[in-house]
């Protein structure tokens, strides 16, 4: 039972009601059969299953070195929580969680706060200690969309109220914490204070920016605007707490959609591109990657705040397995990728 069978069944299966619920009936019973036929079958009481034998089970369904090591090991694991009852629910997870992932891999195009006030506007970025000029994302971004990349696009886009804790003029409006670095009336511009208020968390002062409805927080004229089927997130809306991430905010207390949204979608590859690379493209690609996407950035579609944060988000990205990649690098990315599913499929 080659893998490419088991997509095709699953892919039958969500489609076809009950012709699917036969299908899926019959293949548990391969399995089950199959397990119960090879040595595989005198561990069913037991959560653990030799590396050896498992392999033998493998290259007997699937052809001698169909499989390589690490995919070999992931499925032993798999096998090991579920041995006990292979039922409808474990074949679904099986294929879901690691099966699909792997013969039809889905990627999305992840936009991140290409906003006015980030390129000419109040937060420009060529003001910033980096002194680059987040403009320049705008064409890379445009051409990434004009070829049709990607089944899935998301944006996401600062969305804040008039009074947001990160605005350094509303500095005075909510108490600090006695572990506040500085008071209310010595804080300059990038300054980091600690709000009276849990969980206590670093919060870097701000230019007032991206206000809601304001032509800052508006999608830079040069990008195609998201249409009826891309995912859209507005995060940071909460005034007493901001949000880098596009899936979380900075507390870690409140989830957006995004998540939701491209497990739907079916995604299982994330590229992330925008701004700022060292603030909310950072905390957007590693949630992504804990959340389980393989997460690439594009690395000359994005722009960064200091060359310090620049410098460190490189190093946190490497250390973390994020693969850093050019624009020009990504239709190939994307093919192989491909291509790899169907060989195994």
């Amino acid at each position: 039972m080659a893998l490419g069978t088991v997509s095709c069944f699953f892919d039958g299966y969500r489609k076809n009601g009950k012709e699917g619920e036969n299908a899926l009936k019959l293949v548990r019973e391969n399995i089950s059969n199959s397990i119960k036929s090879s040595s595989l079958g005198k561990y069913s009481k037991y959560c653990d299953v030799p590396e050896d034998e498992i392999n033998n089970w493998l290259d007997s369904l699937l052809g001698k070195d169909r499989l390589n090591v690490e995919q070999k090991n992931e499925i032993r694991c798999q096998l090991c929580q579920c041995l006990k009852r292979i039922d409808e629910k474990s074949c679904i997870a099986l294929w879901k969680y690691w099966l699909r992932p792997v013969t039809n891999p889905i990627s999305a195009l992840l936009i991140v706060d290409a906003q006015n006030d980030f390129m000419s506007g109040s937060l420009a970025l060529k003001h910033c200690p980096a002194g680059e000029d987040g403009e320049e994302v705008v064409a890379v971004i445009e051409d990434l969309l004009s070829k049709n990349l990607f089944k899935v696009v998301g944006y996401t886009f600062d969305w804040h109220p008039p009074d947001h804790c990160s605005f350094i003029d509303n500095v005075s409006l909510y108490p600090l914490h006695s572990t506040s670095p500085v008071s209310s009336a010595q804080a300059k511009l990038f300054d980091v204070v600690v709000y009276d208020k849990l969980p206590l968390i670093n919060q870097i002062l701000w230019p007032r920016h991206c206000v809601i409805d304001s032509w800052g927080a508006e999608l830079h004229k040069g990008i195609k605007p998201p249409g009826k089927d891309d995912i859209t997130v507005k995060k940071g809306s909460n005034p007493r707490i901001d949000s880098y991430s596009a899936f979380w905010d900075n507390a870690d207390c409140v989830q957006t959609s995004l998540f939701v949204d491209l497990l739907k979608h079916g995604v299982t590859d994330v590229y992330l591109c925008g701004l700022a690379f060292d603030v909310c493209v950072k905390h957007s690609a590693i949630d992504a990657l804990e959340q389980g996407f393989k997460t690439h950035v594009i690395v000359d579609g994005c722009r960064g705040v200091s060359p310090d944060g620049i410098a460190e988000t490189m190093k946190e990205f490497l250390k973390n397995g994020i693969v850093l990649i050019e624009s020009n690098k990504v239709e190939d990315a994307l093919r192989n990728k491909k291509e790899q599913g169907h060989k195994v499929a």
